[in-house]
């Protein structure tokens, strides 16, 4: 997929945001032909204000991933940000009627049916690539707490995930080929949290909308619903950090290898990696 891609047709989607609790419509419109100036990417837009899907308009990591652009925000946009980058789609406007993106059963899932029903259209633009050309890394490695990007053909994810707790222990995934695993392996995998966190949520005002129905809630003992995978936690994690690469605004070619990250640590990286593409282009 070496052009740049859109939508076919326009596509919504409504539900309830996991951190107001509000219900939020979600619509999504492809970029029109003619084009007549080059395609800007994926845009979110909210009472008027555009928003671009860009490190450079993250105003927070916590929990989730907040974009805002002149005191207007949009949150909880990286499940439908991976979606997108998985269908391959460079380029849409999502119009957000609410403060966050819905989280439907806290998966990918309900945005791969719907990017299903819009179709895919090819744009007459070469998509902008970023290549790793050396190792690039945050955090400590020595700690066990860090995400690397090296050189590689293609965007390759290997994650670890680890937990005092035995019944999640050491949880790894590697996927080469993310785009062909993402639908069957990535996309079921849900958003989970610890039980002791959820009155630190509720505290700071977040996870207002989460239930049993949209979140794997993880207790002393087990589970609160059967897993789908053996390693969900941290299919999971991959699922997020897709989505955190979207916000390059390019497709990134790089190995990625994270171990006990979250969006602050994926972010971190993705700033590196954009400052040295700034840094090379001059």
């Amino acid at each position: 997929m070496m052009n740049r891609m859109t939508i076919k047709n326009e596509v919504e989607f409504s539900g309830i945001g996991i951190h107001t609790g509000e219900l939020v419509k979600v619509r999504l419109v492809p970029e029109m032909e003619p084009v007549k100036e080059a395609p800007t990417g994926v845009i979110f837009v909210r009472e008027g204000v555009a928003i671009p899907a860009h490190i450079t308009f993250v105003s927070s990591s916590r929990r989730c991933v907040v974009l805002s652009n002149g005191g207007v925000s949009v949150g909880t946009v990286e499940h439908l940000l991976a979606a997108l980058w998985a269908f391959g789609i460079t380029d849409v406007r999502i119009y957000v009627e609410g403060p966050e993106i819905p989280i439907g059963e806290g998966n990918a899932m309900h945005w791969v049916k719907l990017l299903s029903e819009a179709g895919v259209r090819e744009l007459p633009y070469e998509r902008s690539l970023i290549r790793i050309k050396e190792p690039i890394e945050v955090g400590d490695e020595q700690k066990g707490i860090y995400a690397m990007a090296e050189p590689c053909d293609r965007l390759c994810v290997h994650y670890t995930f680890k937990h005092e707790r035995p019944f999640i222990g050491t949880q790894s995934f590697f996927g080469y080929d993310l785009r062909g695993l993402f639908v069957n392996e990535i996309a079921p995998a849900r958003t989970f949290g610890f039980i002791e966190e959820v009155e630190e949520l509720r505290r700071a005002g977040l996870g207002k909308g989460g239930s049993l129905d949209n979140c794997l809630i993880v207790f002393a003992d087990g589970y609160s619903a059967p897993l789908k995978f053996e390693n969900e936690l941290v299919r999971h994690k991959v699922l997020d950090l897709l989505g955190d690469t979207v916000l390059l605004g390019r497709e990134l070619i790089a190995r990625i290898e994270v171990c006990m990250g979250g969006h602050d640590l994926h972010l971190q990286l993705m700033k590196r990696i954009w400052k040295r593409v700034i840094r090379d282009e001059g």
